[in-house]
């Protein structure tokens, strides 16, 4: 992609791509699937104020606030009205990248939660496309109609050696008497 906008400022006037936001806005998708935030605005930042309500571009802008407002309705709704079917791809990465990350608060929020529930908050059509998906998760244990997770693992794995730390400290706040 650098490449491409090297070529796009340098020979911009001279060589016209058609293509130039389908590809730029392809890459902006790719860097939201991927949860690459930081990239994903220096890379918008590159990009003219006036060409940002280009089709391709203000597209995946759109889709970008709502995923940060936390719309992911919004975004389902707005990744069915697809600008070019080069964006499937990606929007399926997208999707999948929520998913995840609903997926990741959701056992640590529940003990347990139907399957019914998973599937509406999780946005899937039906409970066998929350099943399949549910069985590539670590932590999601179908039983019954229920997916119960483990909770005290959870919150193991986030203890802190409270004790390692304080004696640490305190050996710092020593060696720091006797150097001054």
């Amino acid at each position: 992609m650098a490449h491409l906008n090297t070529l796009y400022e340098e020979h911009g006037a001279v060589m016209r791509s058609e293509r130039r936001w389908l590809i730029t806005g392809l890459n902006l998708l790719r860097l939201l699937a991927q949860n690459k935030t930081m990239e994903f605005h220096m890379m918008l930042e590159l990009i003219p104020i006036e060409e940002r309500d280009n089709m391709y571009i203000g597209y995946v802008i759109q889709l970008e606030r709502y995923l940060m407002e936390g719309s992911y309705r919004r975004l389902l709704q707005a990744s069915k009205d697809v600008r070019s079917n080069e964006y499937i791809v990606f929007l399926n990465m997208l999707m999948d990248t929520v998913r995840t990350e609903i997926a990741d608060c959701s056992r640590v929020t529940y003990e347990k939660l139907s399957v019914s529930g998973a599937t509406e908050l999780l946005m899937f059509e039906s409970n066998e496309e929350t099943l399949a998906w549910a069985k590539n998760q670590d932590g999601w244990c179908h039983e019954a109609d229920w997916f119960v997770f483990d909770q005290q693992s959870e919150v193991e794995a986030r203890q802190l050696p409270f004790v390692d730390i304080i004696h640490n400290q305190m050996g710092y706040a020593h060696e720091m008497e006797r150097i001054v």
